[in-house]
């Protein structure tokens, strides 16, 4: 009879570690993978929410454009071994660019007694999805661990002062957007910004890729 095994089960080095993973309490940096616009996307951007009057509405609780992205992982503790690990795993990955069109803005409650605004794709992206599954898989192969889903979205706030309590989604015109990279970043410092460990290209693609 043929007996499988789960290799990362057998080999002590490629097991999750749940001390690796970084959440609010812990304070200090976190590692993890991002796509960002560059500087003339940003442009479209501002642009783009300023013309909607999310800027207007949303205020000073809007993160710096430079901040904007969309997230590809977990947050891991910055250490000197998870960014070891989080660099082979990025080096590893193999995946196509595509272009998400973003058209719906959404406030949403969160457990701050605020809410949280991003702009979204009204579609899943099957592109980001594969992604997704190939840094989830890499990183399987170092032993971590991440369990974000394949959401198509930019973050603009997590601390809108929103009253109504409730969700709101309005559609935007849709701004395209082309993730032809992702990057490993740490994250920290007073303003914070994200400080780029590592960058990837993807192939480009033979059709659009869009969401």
């Amino acid at each position: 009879m043929l007996l499988t095994y789960d290799a990362m089960a057998l080999d002590p080095a490629r097991r999750p570690r749940p001390e690796m993973a970084w959440s609010p309490g812990l304070g200090g940096h976190r590692l993890l993978f991002i796509a960002r616009p560059d500087a003339r996307m940003r442009e479209a951007f501002d642009t783009a929410t300023r013309e909607h009057g999310i800027q207007a509405r949303v205020g000073l609780a809007l993160f710096p454009l430079v901040n904007w992205h969309q997230t590809l992982s977990d947050r891991f503790v910055d250490t000197p071994e998870a960014r070891a690990k989080l660099l082979r795993a990025g080096g590893q990955v193999q995946a196509e660019g595509f272009t998400l069109a973003l058209d719906q803005w959404r406030i949403a409650p969160n457990a701050r007694d605020s809410a949280n605004v991003d702009l979204r794709c009204s579609q899943p992206s099957a592109p980001l999805a594969r992604l997704f599954a190939g840094l989830r898989h890499a990183m399987g192969e170092q032993g971590l661990e991440s369990g974000v889903d394949p959401v198509p979205h930019v973050t603009l706030s997590y601390r809108f002062a929103h009253h109504a309590r409730r969700l709101e989604v309005r559609p935007v015109r849709p701004i395209q957007w082309t993730i032809d990279s992702f990057e490993l970043v740490v994250g920290g410092g007073d303003p914070y910004r994200y400080r780029m460990l590592g960058r990837w290209p993807l192939r480009p693609s033979a059709s659009s890729g869009r969401a």
